[in-house]
């Protein structure tokens, strides 16, 4: 890891404690967080890179709330 501050660069050093951030978990925990959505959700589900569509035909308001305490 290094620090560069107005094009001037420190010099690399390794970094042997922390924890991941940023572009470095997002990606995993996104997956994580889809896979598990489509195994707790029972409504129709499509899913296609970062996109995730949820659907369901109601005619009872019961269920159209048991919908959104399941994506809740």
């Amino acid at each position: 890891m290094r620090v560069i501050l107005n094009g001037c660069a420190a010099e690399w050093t390794e970094v042997l404690s922390g924890v991941p951030q940023g572009s470095v978990l997002g990606p995993l925990l996104f997956l994580i967080y889809v896979n598990e959505l489509s195994r707790i959700v029972n409504s129709s589900i499509k899913m296609f890179a970062n996109d995730i569509k949820i659907w369901k035909k109601f005619r009872i308001i019961k269920k159209i709330l048991k919908l959104s305490r399941e994506i809740y």
